[in-house]
C-alpha cells in the first residue's frame, strides 16, 4: 500500500469514528432539549428496565458524545420504572426526553436499558383534550366537533431587568385543529405562526417556527397534561 493510500484510509477511518452513533449520513442527528421537539415522526414511550438501585445515565449531545467517559454524562438520570419519550434510535443509542420528580433532561441513553411500551391510541379526539403545561407555557385544547378541536395557547419569555423593569414578551396560538391520529398542524390565517403537535401518553410535544409572539417567545417543548 502506498503512502498516499495510507493517508486516504486514515482520513476515512477518522470520519467513521467521528460519526460514532450517527451512521454514514452527512446530516448529523442532534439530540438536546432544543432539538428534541422537532422530531415527531417516530415517538415511543419507554421505561428504564434496570434493577432497584441502578440509575440510567443521560448523555450530552456533541461531537464526542454520547460515550462512556464521565464528561459526557448529565447530572439528570432516570430511576428504574421511570418513563422516557424516545424520538430516535440509532446504533444502540436512543434520543430521549426524561421528566422526573426533580429534574428534566434530553439526551442519549442506551437502548438496551429500555423497555418500550405499547401506547393505546385513544378514542376520537379525547386524547387531545385537556390543559397542557411546559414551565410557564400553557396550552388548552377543547373539543369542537367530531373532526376538529379548538386550541388556545399562551407562551412567555422572561428576560433581564431593564430600567428597573423585567422584560417580558408574550405569544399566543388560537384557532382550530384537525388531528390525524397522534399528529396535527396549526397555522394562523396568515400562515406565519405555525406549529406541529404530537400526542403520546400523558405528553404533548410541540414545535414552532418562532413566529408566534414577541422576540424569543417559543412554544417548543414537551408538555404534560395537568
Amino acid at each position: 500500500m502506498t503512502s498516499a493510500n495510507v493517508r486516504v484510509l486514515t482520513a476515512i477511518l477518522g470520519l467513521v469514528t467521528a460519526n460514532f452513533a450517527h451512521g454514514s449520513d452527512a446530516k448529523r442527528f442532534w439530540c438536546g432539549s432544543r432539538d428534541f421537539p422537532n422530531e415527531q415522526r417516530a415517538l415511543q414511550l419507554a421505561t428504564f428496565s434496570g434493577p432497584a438501585g441502578e440509575t440510567l445515565p443521560i448523555y450530552f449531545d456533541g461531537e464526542t458524545c454520547p460515550s462512556e467517559p464521565a464528561s459526557c454524562r448529565q447530572q439528570a438520570h432516570a430511576m428504574p420504572g421511570e418513563e422516557l419519550i424516545v424520538n430516535h434510535v440509532e446504533n444502540g443509542w436512543a434520543c430521549a426526553w426524561y421528566r422526573g420528580p426533580k429534574s428534566e433532561a434530553a439526551g442519549w441513553v442506551r437502548v438496551d436499558k429500555l423497555a418500550f411500551q405499547h401506547v393505546e391510541q385513544g378514542e376520537g379526539m379525547a386524547r387531545w383534550i385537556g390543559t397542557w403545561s411546559f414551565y410557564e407555557n400553557v396550552i388548552v385544547i377543547s373539543g369542537k366537533d367530531d373532526y376538529s378541536l379548538r386550541i388556545d395557547g399562551r407562551a412567555t419569555w422572561v428576560g433581564p431587568i431593564v430600567n428597573g423593569e423585567r422584560v417580558t414578551h408574550a405569544g399566543a396560538i388560537e384557532g382550530d385543529l384537525r388531528p390525524t391520529a397522534n399528529h396535527t398542524h396549526y397555522s394562523d390565517k396568515d400562515d406565519d405562526c405555525t406549529a406541529d403537535l404530537s400526542q403520546i401518553g400523558r405528553y404533548l410535544i410541540v414545535t414552532d417556527k418562532g413566529h408566534c409572539g414577541g422576540m424569543n417567545v417559543s412554544f417548543n417543548g414537551v408538555y404534560v397534561r395537568r
